[in-house]
């Protein structure tokens, strides 16, 4: 298990203070008053177990299970018609885009309520319904052919998916956008379009898939007007936006109808969301080393799942983790933004049991006294692991054999990006700076290809017979300007409005020997 160091810590004294790993205190008054307290009361020994637990905290009572869609709802198919687009309808087998938009039409009315359609080049045309000509249309060149062959106003789409939150939109495109969309700062229209969109708490899933291409490419940094591109690869995307469980509805609905039918590692998901803090359908799992052990602390009469744990006095380790369902992993893989535990906020409150006569719930009592004793070591999309007990466990005033509770609750404010260099947003995108070099890259494939057109080479084969030799054209894959500033432009839009979420981590009793 990965185990990060150092992190900021709430403590009990001053919420959102920073500080390092707990730290043992100094036994007080308070101490020895609780340790004379389990020396008259029986209910402190392990001989005699609570039948009950401390009440829960706040948080625990407000964790929601994670939305669940049993639809898509009503979607809108907005597919890119300009003339970059027309590349993809290549006679070169096999055109990926090709078996994606014959499929496409098909899993949406599986997945939707209603699907309307709608194509967009520098304009966004008027909806219509999704028919059989228009799923036939999409694969023909023709449909590519409109009076801006060469721009693409992603903007005005982003603009009409921000004006109908409740609708599922698709958007099918190459992502080729021109410089007034790019344009930087707050007044760019690509970034108020995707504010509208984020930061009313909409998803927004970008699958990329790489297909084949014979066509021209528009738009380029360096570069006036078109530029001949035949026989590679270039990749094409897919956009869902909208309530997050439907957008996840529906990818899950393509992943299994169209996407995974392709070649493997030839699409990659990438998920852009204001992700809270764990939901509480997330598992709770413990690791044990150091001479920890499981073990019953609690009365027959307790029901529900909470873990039990004996710990030596000198030594124990215990790590929490709370993990997603495991139906969840493909989507929170694609996950571009995950907790930092670094930046993470853990307060923990310590129950010991009196046994003094009340009732069992009412014989459980704080002990201020203790430290905070938690600290995030690990955050993922699917994951949080917290350690607890840096120090001996004697350290901090435990009485032997005396049965604790622990609640653990966490907050996460900061998200991090998880778009490192290997990333496959960063590896399908290139800036201004490297454009030269990609097409000094093509011209130089477009020589040799022309050098070596229409050659034969004869050659012998066994038995004295003479045959031809082709010239073989290796695909180029050609990526997309500007992907990786798009999505660090939908990350910073996404931080700007982000706000944690307090859960109840988990709960651990526990005694020490």
């Amino acid at each position: 298990m990965v185990v990060g160091a150092g992190s900021a810590v709430e403590r009990e004294g001053g919420e959102g203070r920073a500080a390092s790993a707990p730290r043992a205190p100094r036994a007080g008054l308070r101490n020895i008053a609780i340790g004379a307290l389990c020396l008259l009361v029986a209910s402190c020994n392990e001989s005699n177990p609570p039948d009950c637990l401390p009440p829960l905290p706040p948080e625990a009572h407000t964790e929601q299970t994670a939305d669940a869609a049993t639809s898509a709802g009503a979607v809108q198919l907005f597919v890119d018609g300009s003339g970059s687009m027309a590349g993809y309808l290549t006679n070169r087998p096999p055109s990926t885009y090709r078996d994606v938009l014959n499929l496409l039409p098909g899993s949406l009315r599986n997945a939707a309520t209603t699907v309307k359609v709608r194509r967009f080049a520098a304009v966004v045309e008027r909806p219509q319904d999704l028919s059989d000509r228009f799923a036939a249309d999409i694969l023909e060149p023709d449909f590519y052919r409109t009076r801006d062959n060469g721009n693409t106003h992603l903007h005005d789409v982003l603009r009409e998916a921000a004006t109908q939150p409740d609708v599922t939109s698709i958007i099918v495109t190459d992502l080729v956008l021109s410089a007034r969309e790019l344009q930087p700062g707050d007044a760019g229209p690509l970034r108020k379009a995707l504010s509208d969109v984020l930061h009313a708490g909409s998803t927004i899933a970008l699958v990329g898939v790489e297909s084949s291409f014979s066509g021209r490419l528009y738009d380029l940094a360096t570069v006036a007007g078109p530029v001949p591109f035949s026989d590679g690869n270039r990749p094409f995307y897919l956009l869902l936006i909208g309530p997050d469980a439907r957008v996840r509805f529906l990818y899950a609905t393509l992943r299994t109808e169209v996407l995974d039918g392709l070649p493997q590692g030839s699409h990659h998901l990438a998920v852009f969301a204001s992700r809270p803090v764990p939901k509480g359908d997330w598992g709770r799992s413990v690791e044990l080393s150091g001479g920890a052990a499981e073990a019953r602390l609690l009365g027959r009469s307790v029901t529900g799942e909470v873990t039990q744990v004996r710990i030596g006095r000198d030594r124990g380790s215990v790590e929490m983790m709370m993990r997603a369902p495991d139906d969840s992993q493909a989507w929170l893989s694609g996950q571009v933004l995950a907790p930092d535990p670094h930046r993470a906020l853990v307060r923990s409150k310590v129950y010991f049991h009196t046994g003094d006569g009340q009732s069992c719930e009412a014989g459980w009592l704080a002990d201020d006294e203790k430290p905070n004793l938690v600290r995030p070591v690990e955050g993922k999309a699917d994951r949080l692991t917290f350690k607890l007990f840096d120090n001996a466990p004697v350290s901090y005033g435990f009485r032997p054999r005396t049965t604790y509770a622990l609640d653990a609750v966490a907050t996460v404010p900061i998200l991090r990006s998880v778009l490192d260099e290997t990333h496959w947003v960063r590896r399908w995108s290139y800036d201004a700076a490297q454009e030269r070099n990609l097409l000094q890259l093509i011209q130089d494939r477009e020589n040799e290809r022309n050098a070596h057109r229409n050659v034969r080479q004869p050659r012998t084969q066994p038995g004295g017979q003479s045959a031809e030799q082709t010239y073989t054209v290796h695909p180029l894959m050609f990526p997309t300007l500007n992907l990786a500033s798009l999505s660090d432009l939908m990350i910073r839009v996404i931080k700007e409005k982000h706000e944690g979420e307090r859960v109840h981590a988990f709960r651990l009793v526990f005694t020490v020997d």
